[in-house]
């Protein structure tokens, strides 16, 4: 998959290479950025656990790289580590996964974004714009002492907002995106049982797995975001 990711961005690089119309606020083609990211379906479906805040409001950081008038390249990381209920002892599994699970890693997400240039003459990265976005998650989430949960299935999704100028070199950006982790979309998770490290139980149980797995999923169906970025 991260093959696939660096061909990807290797590609649309060369691209802005040969790109004849350059793009860039001012020449300014580099965007660092800093982001809170609003997941309200998570927040709403947990409402009852009474999440912590990090679970739905997530910050973090992203550069974006300005190919043409039209196009950019973004990239930004998520980090996670946090623990909702009571510790369950050993390899238990009597006891819902609403009472004990860490969540903890990270994940990154790509973004081909598309500026509206040619309908409103307005030159990347400042305007309106549309984005494809694959997002690559390294999570886990631990069930109890020996039982855990890996997943670093991608997410696939579209984003929509606007980014503008503050002064001359900080940027505002805010808009909304919709994602579905590759986890809703096959069952592939059913094969991965097996690599657990402990022996496997009855699997009327399958239904931590999939609980498991929507800690990361739900979060990504709908989000909402504010962004400051600096030019260079």
């Amino acid at each position: 998959m991260l093959r696939k990711l660096t061909l990807f961005l290797f590609l649309f690089s060369q691209m802005g290479s040969i790109n004849a119309q350059t793009g860039g606020y001012m020449g300014h083609k580099h965007n660092l950025t800093l982001s809170a990211n609003f997941h309200p379906v998570y927040y709403l479906a947990n409402l009852s656990k009474k999440p912590a805040s990090s679970t739905f409001l997530w910050i973090r950081p992203g550069y974006e790289y300005v190919l043409g008038k039209s196009f950019s390249l973004g990239v930004d990381a998520g980090f996670q580590d946090y623990e909702v209920g009571s510790k369950i002892s050993g390899s238990s599994l009597d006891k819902d996964l609403g009472d004990y699970y860490r969540f903890s890693g990270f994940d990154l997400k790509f973004r081909l974004r598309i500026y509206n240039y040619r309908s409103r003459g307005v030159i990347a990265p400042i305007g309106n714009h549309f984005s494809f976005l694959i997002g690559v998650p390294f999570y886990k989430t631990q069930i109890s002492e020996s039982v855990s949960v890996s997943n670093n299935k991608p997410t696939f999704g579209i984003e929509f907002g606007k980014q503008g100028i503050l002064s001359d070199y900080l940027t505002i950006d805010y808009g909304m995106s919709l994602s579905i982790s590759g986890l809703y979309i096959s069952n592939w998770y059913k094969k991965t049982i097996d690599d657990y490290n402990y022996d496997r139980p009855d699997f009327s149980e399958e239904r931590y797995v999939t609980d498991a797995y929507q800690v990361y999923g739900q979060s990504q169906i709908f989000g909402l975001y504010l962004k400051i970025g600096y030019l260079l």
